[in-house]
């Protein structure tokens, strides 16, 4: 998590966001959508995402609502 964190801190730098989706994507892998939500919501609101990658993590933000409503 340490790396993810530090590239991050870099990407931020110049308004990139892979490392943060890539954190993201590796916390719902491991079972941790909950951590995973938050870190897409942030992203949203970066004035830097483009309106059709906001809708891309809209939709998989409401995936993860979905599955934890359901159980899955």
């Amino acid at each position: 998590m340490a790396w993810y964190e530090k590239g991050i801190f870099y990407e931020q730098t110049y308004s990139r966001f892979d490392v943060a989706e890539k954190k993201a994507q590796y916390l719902s892998q491991m079972g941790c959508s909950d951590q995973a939500v938050p870190i897409y919501g942030s992203l949203i609101k970066q004035h830097f995402v483009s309106e059709g990658e906001k809708e891309r993590l809209r939709k998989t933000i409401q995936s993860f609502l979905l599955k934890a409503a359901h159980g899955w």
